[in-house]
């Protein structure tokens, strides 16, 4: 019975949440499971997987960057991302358009001017090729996939909206979906030829207004790669915060 249970609860994907929120927190991120949010335009009450959140600086220079994030385990079924060039947005743009408090998009705007370019970066660093859509393969439709955008970025805006005009109060929440398998990235190549290829990760640029911004950026990790790419993530965060101290100066 409790191998069942074992196997049941994976397949529900309750182990691979609290595997990723372990990584959070040894990240140094505070992590919240299972928190619930208000849907703004149903004003239903939601459910997110996880919570986390780092909190850089202090007083009115304070920057708090969080992670709404969704878990799937997709072990038999993989996600597959349709990507392109052509999808990008302007650098500035990719910078600027975070689901933010307002105070903190006043520091994205100010930041994105100054065409500072991340060594690395998933964040405020946009792919050479991002997605525009995702899709689970053999399946019949892709409404997991959607659904699991959907509630991490209404979840995201939902942390947002209420302290969106507080004074002085410099929030960030950036969209996360973790899945348990395997992800692949599908495009044409520079001859129209369809190619598919296995990833570990892949920023989404989706065109829907879910985060007060005309474009919502999503986050795809697979598990496998997350520890790693955790550190990328703190990395970039430091560095944003470390370019962002002049700015501060001037905005306060």
């Amino acid at each position: 019975m409790t191998t069942k249970i074992i196997e049941w609860l994976d397949k529900q994907g309750y182990p691979l949440e609290m595997r990723v929120a372990k990584l959070f927190i040894e990240k140094g991120f505070t992590v919240r499971h299972s928190p619930y949010y208000l849907d703004q335009e149903t004003e239903t009450r939601r459910e997110i997987d996880l919570i986390a959140s780092v909190l850089l600086g202090r007083d009115d220079r304070a920057l708090k960057f969080t992670f709404a994030i969704e878990c799937k385990n997709n072990n038999d079924k993989p996600w597959v991302s349709f990507c392109s060039k052509r999808h990008s947005l302007h650098p500035r743009a990719f910078i600027s358009q975070k689901c933010a408090t307002n105070t903190a998009c006043k520091l994205l705007d100010e930041f994105a001017k100054r065409d500072f370019v991340f060594e690395e970066g998933f964040i405020f660093k946009q792919p050479e090729r991002p997605a525009y859509n995702i899709t689970q393969a053999f399946v019949s439709d892709s409404d997991k996939t959607y659904a699991a955008m959907y509630s991490a970025a209404k979840a995201s805006w939902s942390l947002i909206k209420p302290y969106y005009n507080a004074i002085n109060y410099n929030e960030i929440v950036i969209p996360l979906v973790v899945i348990g398998g395997k992800l692949f990235e599908s495009h044409l190549d520079d001859l129209g030829e369809f190619k598919v290829e296995e990833v570990k990760r892949t920023t989404v640029i989706w065109s829907n207004p879910l985060v007060g911004m005309p474009h919502t950026t999503i986050c795809i990790e697979t598990f496998d790669k997350l520890n790693e790419h955790l550190e990328i993530y703190k990395r970039e965060i430091k560095e944003f915060f470390k370019q962002s101290e002049e700015v501060f100066s001037r905005l306060y």
